[in-house]
């Protein structure tokens, strides 16, 4: 099965892929579908927890321009860079989730990496 046949179905068809088949590349359409709230959920989780309102004003600017900044990104620069920041998978286990060799995963981080420091 393709990446563009999942990417083509739903949820709940990858769901059951990911639950029966253990389909990596199924789970790993969903991660990309819900970035935006894995990319809320970690910044959550990397925040204190003060509830002033400056401090929630300033979390919600934080998080409208990366989620500005991800989504102008390239596809397949956005996808390395969730699976490697979100998701903590390795150059090899990259490589295998956008069917590419591990090279080809290096070298889109590489070229991701300097979009990431000017943000």
């Amino acid at each position: 099965m393709t990446r563009e046949d999942l990417e083509h179905m739903t949820d709940n068809q990858l769901m059951e892929l990911v639950r029966k088949e253990n389909l990596k590349a199924a789970y790993d359409v969903l991660v990309l579908r819900y970035y935006q709230d894995a990319v809320r959920f970690c910044m959550k989780m990397r925040g204190d927890d003060s509830s002033s309102p400056e401090t929630v004003y300033v979390k919600n600017e934080e998080y409208e321009e990366l989620l500005k900044w991800i989504e102008e990104l390239p596809k397949d620069y956005r996808r390395v860079l969730l699976l490697f920041c979100v998701e903590v998978m390795s150059y090899q286990e990259i490589a295998i989730s956008m069917e590419e060799n591990v090279a080809q995963a290096r070298v889109l981080l590489h070229k991701a990496g300097p979009i990431v420091i000017k943000v």
